[in-house]
């Protein structure tokens, strides 16, 4: 009886190396293999979001309207460029998204680069005065 039970263990470890040779060599990590390392953005990708600026609100159309000015960073030799949009609700541009206008209030809410916010006249000034067109 004692014989029957050693020949069965040893069959169940010899069974789970019998399907894959090479098991013990992975367990044992004999070439030291690291896992690999996380990838890192290649230079010029943005890390963080450009500012963005609510240069005005219109309503004039019958439509409103968002005026809007991305400052984008300078890459590596070049100057700082400044993108400017007029977006109505739902309406996008470079992963910038118009999702409300509140023209009473001042204020737009955007999702810019995967974050939501509103942006206001007060809070978001730039250099110049904004521009309320009813």
């Amino acid at each position: 009886m004692g014989s029957l039970m050693l020949c069965a263990g040893a069959y169940a470890v010899a069974g789970d190396s019998a399907g894959n040779p090479y098991h013990g060599i992975a367990r044992s990590n004999v070439f030291r293999l690291q896992p690999p390392p996380r990838p890192q953005p290649p230079p010029g990708i943005l890390t963080e979001p450009p500012k963005i600026i609510l240069l005005g609100i219109s309503t004039v159309t019958g439509r409103k309207l968002a005026y809007l000015k991305v400052l984008m960073p300078p890459k590596t030799g070049e100057q700082p460029r400044d993108q400017g949009f007029t977006l109505t609700e739902g309406q996008w541009a470079a992963e910038t998204q118009v999702l409300e206008i509140d023209e009473k209030a001042g204020s737009v809410k955007v999702q810019h680069f995967g974050t939501t916010m509103t942006l206001t006249f007060d809070s978001d000034s730039s250099t110049h005065q904004p521009l309320r067109v009813q």
